[in-house]
């Protein structure tokens, strides 16, 4: 699987998902939080351990590698993103049960495997990467709802199928997946110094505006059965807020200045429970352990340079007593 990762992406385009910036905010509060060095040191090693994807080679930009999956044409994984809670509200549609493959079962695996010793190291770092990115997805509300009403008698599959227009976007799921058009230009990947910069002062602005205490507890809260049914009561409560379809949003309306508080509420929510999440995860060495050839190879190459460094100092010390002797001083 890797193998076909890494030769998909020796194509890889200029592709940047929705909400990119969104999710590597996520991990850059993350980051700020994890709370034990070692463990700091273990995600950085864990993302390095596939750098061969240059735009997702650091911890940040990796929250975005699950969404360049999709881009570059690799959809096995897209039940991954997402949690279909059928809404009707209040209409008479039915909707089908949950399916058994969600983000929430995905969470959960991953955190299995994390915290497991047989677990490849390889795959600890892919399933990592799916953990930064998921964690991101499952604090966006449309990710966790599906619509079901007489327009809809299929579902608005998030919100995908909801018409509103707003600045250059004519879906509901979109708007909010750029954050209510805070994010919808995406910092530009691979980071350089000032975009590294300019993502970490997005990020502390965010976690000045909502600290931890802000959430009175609910940061250690890791459970992703009760995120979902958090994110479904926000969609309810702020997404969807009475929005009739084909509605255009107006710039400073309420509608959009109270979605941007909880876009940038969920953003820090999702930042904590993640660093409180990987803080969980043991720690473990990512480095390829050395093979007994190589270790022997080591062990000789020890032995040789001590026996070098050890003649270079029998010569000096002998080329000394020499010069010495022969420039004596004789009364």
């Amino acid at each position: 699987m890797i193998a076909i990762f890494f030769f998909l992406f020796s194509f890889q385009s200029s592709v940047i998902s929705w909400w990119c910036t969104g999710h590597m905010l996520v991990a850059q509060i993350a980051l700020n939080n994890i709370n034990v060095s070692s463990s700091s040191d273990m995600c950085i090693e864990l993302v390095l351990k596939m750098q061969e994807f240059t735009t997702s080679s650091t911890f940040t930009t990796s929250a975005c590698w699950a969404d360049d999956l999709k881009g570059n044409n690799v959809h096995e994984f897209d039940n991954w993103h997402f949690i279909n809670q059928g809404w009707n509200n209040n209409t008479n549609v039915s909707f089908p049960p949950i399916p058994d493959d969600t983000i929430v079962s995905e969470i959960r695996r991953i955190m299995n495997s994390l915290n497991s010793s047989q677990s490849s190291i390889w795959s600890k770092a892919m399933l990592f990467r799916f953990l930064v990115h998921l964690v991101g997805d499952i604090h966006q509300p449309l990710h966790c709802i599906n619509l079901y009403n007489h327009q809809f008698p299929n579902g608005d599959i998030g919100g995908n199928n909801f018409i509103v227009f707003f600045q250059n976007m004519s879906k509901l799921h979109s708007i909010w997946d750029s954050g209510i058009g805070l994010y919808a230009n995406d910092i530009l990947r691979p980071f350089n110094a000032l975009r590294t910069l300019d993502l970490e002062n997005l990020a502390k602005n965010i976690s000045q505006e909502y600290p931890e205490e802000f959430f009175n507890g609910s940061t250690k809260e890791l459970n992703p059965d009760i995120w979902k049914i958090d994110s479904y009561n926000k969609a309810i409560k702020y997404a969807y807020s009475n929005l009739v379809n084909g509605t255009t949003l107006e710039q400073n309306s309420t509608y959009v200045k109270v979605s941007r508080q909880i876009v940038r509420q969920q953003i820090a929510l999702a930042g904590y429970r993640l660093a409180h999440m990987i803080n969980t995860i043991p720690i473990v060495s990512v480095r390829t352990p050395l093979t007994n050839s190589q270790l022997i190879g080591i062990v000789v190459a020890i032995l040789l340079l001590g026996m070098i460094i050890g003649g270079l100092i029998s010569f000096i010390v002998m080329h000394v007593k020499h010069s010495r002797g022969e420039y004596k001083i004789i009364n």
